[in-house]
């Protein structure tokens, strides 16, 4: 287990990529089937910055830029508050918090020898 104070849990990139696995790990599990269309955006983009924003606790506008920043859609903040009234993400949280205490070490943070072999081989 990981403790609180890891940096892992901390760093947006391991986040997105863990909310990314957790989407890809229910989508298999069919369990994003029943959850409404969207006309302009897929579902799953919702869903990761919406839970994105819930483990931060990020405001909507805060939630608008980080998914332009780490999903590549720019939804505007009005929408992502409708969706999120339209969906319980209790268990896609519950979820995504399993998958972030299995975050491999090495994944998410630089090895200070390899950084220092780089400068002195330049």
């Amino acid at each position: 287990m990981i403790p609180r104070w890891d940096h892992r849990l901390k760093d947006p990139e391991s986040v997105a990529f863990a909310i990314l696995d957790v989407l890809a790990d229910f989508e298999s599990e069919g369990k994003l089937k029943n959850l409404p269309k969207s006309k302009k955006f897929p579902v799953k983009t919702i869903l990761a910055i919406l839970l994105f924003k819930q483990y931060y606790n990020l405001p909507l506008r805060d939630a608008q830029h980080y998914g332009r920043k780490f999903f590549g859609a720019n939804i505007h903040y009005s929408t992502l508050h409708n969706w999120e009234k339209k969906l319980n993400l209790e268990e896609l949280t519950n979820h995504l918090l399993k998958k972030l205490q299995k975050l491999p070490y090495a994944s998410t943070q630089a090895d200070s020898t390899i950084i220092t072999n780089k400068k002195r081989t330049e």
